[in-house]
């Protein structure tokens, strides 16, 4: 799980030379697409990693899930809110944490539909 920590912090690294340098595409105040800005998002997401990994375990796909999830809530709490740097045909704006978050989920739906309960608590 070394990967993961260095994959949160070289999220970090990226959001904070954007945001010394004034290159940041987007500070998202919401969730997804800016949906609930003005919420106390900081104990719902606390709550959400603490039961997905209480859930599943420690894994892969719930790794990739705290990893994204924790790289998020750092930002709030450092910035005010998520850096997004990737920006995909003006569509929507991103970051890698949110690219684990899915990734995580991605796996551990597979992991849930095809993998045997061994497979799932790691």
């Amino acid at each position: 799980m070394r990967w993961l920590i260095l994959l949160l912090v070289l999220d970090q690294m990226v959001k904070q030379w954007l945001m010394v340098g004034g290159r940041v595409i987007e500070l998202n105040y919401g969730v997804a697409w800016g949906w609930g800005a003005g919420f106390d998002w900081l104990i719902v997401v606390l709550g959400l990693l603490w039961w997905v990994y209480k859930k599943f375990g420690w894994n892969w796909p719930t790794g990739m899930i705290l990893a994204g999830g924790l790289s998020n809530l750092l930002d709030r709490v450092r910035w005010g809110g998520v850096v997004d740097y990737l920006n995909f045909f003006n569509l929507f704006s991103c970051n890698l944490a949110d690219g684990l978050v899915v990734a995580g989920a991605v796996g551990l739906i597979y992991s849930l539909a095809y993998g045997s309960k061994s497979n799932i608590r790691g």
